[in-house]
Formats: structure tokens, C-alpha cells, sequence
């Protein structure tokens, strides 16, 4: 019975709209998009960025001007992927590294081009999964 009486609670019905209210709000003002964050000089790092969630990661990442890296196990879907992320954002920086995550032979060859490419990584994004 004291559920249902607290249910029928004199402020039961304006907490419930404020709160509904607040939650609306704070939904409606959050854009991705809208934030100014400039990544110019960060290298970023996607890997399965030919598609799905990673491609939206890595044109993000472009559209905010890092230096970003795709990582990827196809070397014709990743290149499309770039061509699309530059046309896309404008950004030239964008480049494809091969990329199997389920060899380590691949994870090796790929560390070691890294770090006798780039400088630092700022950001890297593991995104691609393996069956």
C-alpha cells in the first residue's frame, strides 16, 4: 500500500515533469558535431575504419583536422574508405595501413611501420573485432 500512496504524492506529478523536462533538454542541446574541438597536429589511429562505426569514427576524426590513420585488412575497401573520408572532410592527411588484427604477424608489421612513420599517437580507436 505505501507504493501505491507515494504513487499519488501531491509532488509525484512535477518531479515527474521537471525531470522529464531536464532530460529533454540536455538530449536536444548535445550535438556531436557542434563541438569545436581542433585535432590539427594529433595523429589518430582507427583500426576496422572501412566501415560501420569505425568509418564514422574516422571521418569524424578527419573532419576535425587529425592526421588519421585507418587500419584495416582490406586493402580495396580501406582505400575507398579513404577516397571517401578526404572527398568527405576536405582533410589530405588521411592515409591506409594494412592491418589483420587476428595475426600478430600483422599487429607486429603494423607496430613497426608505426613507429618508423609517425611520431607519437594521440588517439587510437580499436575498434575492428575478430571471429
Amino acid at each position: 500500500m505505501e507504493l501505491l500512496a507515494l504513487c499519488w504524492h501531491p509532488l509525484w506529478v512535477p518531479c515527474t515533469l521537471v525531470l522529464s523536462v531536464v532530460l529533454w533538454a540536455r538530449r536536444a542541446a548535445w550535438r556531436p558535431a557542434a563541438c569545436p574541438v581542433d585535432l590539427r597536429g594529433k595523429t589518430a589511429v582507427v583500426t576496422g575504419a572501412n566501415s560501420g562505426i569505425g568509418k564514422c569514427v574516422a571521418l569524424e576524426l578527419a573532419r576535425r583536422n587529425a592526421r588519421t590513420i585507418l587500419a584495416c585488412r582490406s586493402r580495396e575497401r580501406g582505400a575507398a574508405a579513404v577516397e571517401e573520408i578526404r572527398r568527405a572532410t576536405g582533410n589530405p592527411d588521411v592515409h591506409l595501413r594494412i592491418l589483420d588484427t587476428s595475426s600478430m604477424a600483422s599487429v607486429r608489421n603494423f607496430a613497426r611501420q608505426f613507429l618508423e612513420e609517425e611520431g607519437q599517437l594521440h588517439i587510437l580507436v580499436n575498434n575492428a573485432g575478430t571471429t
